[in-house]
């Protein structure tokens, strides 16, 4: 969050970075305002005011936004040549959260040991592939075994740092709701949300956006888990965008914590196969 520390005595304060004239966007308390100057020092936001103030370097941001960097939670691993468009996009937090690691905690320990990338990061605890790691294949159900060792998994990537839980479903239909019930259980545990690409991505009965949708929310529902609709616009809401929205507003009004996104292009990409 962006506090304001304007005050109306002069300053006479060095800063390490000066932003000038900037229009100061912060969607967490709504504040837009235009010809701002922000003060950095340690590399953190110490003032933010309308008076001169100056820097050891100094940014004109004349015509231009200054706001928290955005994080993006539709994301994958950092690699050296896709996350400088990140970068440019105003990206600053790459979360693995569709899809991301199994044993997550030698994934910290490979990107924290490279020293070039310009972005924070992390990932969710990767459900998909821990059930190919046990040997279950994507169209076969686990067994009351498997979901417990699939469970002590998840517990111990969460402990490991692993911000969420990632299922992606329609790729692994096989997976029954005694297993998405097991990992919401984990989640609730650890307050974490649950991330989904869901089930159905068309309105062709049997298996449709509606019934995937009605399934985590009603999952949710019963557990208490947070949960979140990966790119709603290609699995969840296609055919139905208005009629899905319309299923979550509602369920968040009964207290289901749901959220969903959408990425930024017409039609999704996955290989053919």
């Amino acid at each position: 969050m962006l506090s304001s520390c304007a005050t109306l005595l002069g300053d006479t304060t060095t800063y390490d970075i000066v932003i000038n004239n900037g229009r100061v966007m912060d969607p967490e308390t709504g504040r837009d305002e235009r010809g701002l100057n922000v003060a950095i020092r340690g590399g953190r936001i110490v003032k933010i005011t309308h008076r001169n103030i100056e820097g050891l370097k100094t940014i004109d941001a004349k015509g231009r936004v200054v706001s928290p960097g955005f994080i993006d939670l539709l994301s994958y691993n950092p690699n050296d040549y896709g996350i400088w468009y990140k970068v440019a996009d105003g990206v600053t937090s790459n979360l693995a959260m569709h899809g991301g690691a199994v044993d997550v905690g030698a994934w910290y320990k490979r990107y924290e040991s490279r020293a070039n990338l310009p972005i924070n990061f992390g990932a969710g605890f990767f459900y998909n592939g821990a059930r190919l790691r046990l040997g279950i294949g994507n169209h076969i159900k686990a067994d009351k075994a498997q979901i417990k060792k699939l469970t002590q998994m998840a517990r111990q990537a969460l402990k490991d740092g692993a911000l969420g839980i990632g299922m992606s479903i329609e790729y692994a239909p096989g997976t029954t709701a005694l297993e998405i019930q097991a990992m919401m259980r984990v989640a609730v545990a650890h307050n974490v949300p649950v991330f989904f690409h869901i089930r159905h991505s068309d309105m062709e009965e049997p298996g449709t956006n509606i019934e995937a949708l009605n399934e985590v929310l009603d999952l949710a529902k019963e557990t208490g888990a947070a949960i979140h609709i990966d790119h709603i616009n290609s699995t969840g809401g296609t055919f139905s965008m208005e009629r899905s929205l319309e299923m979550l507003r509602k369920a968040r009004k009964d207290d289901v914590d749901v959220t969903a996104c959408t990425y930024p292009y017409s039609y999704w990409a996955t290989y053919l196969s």
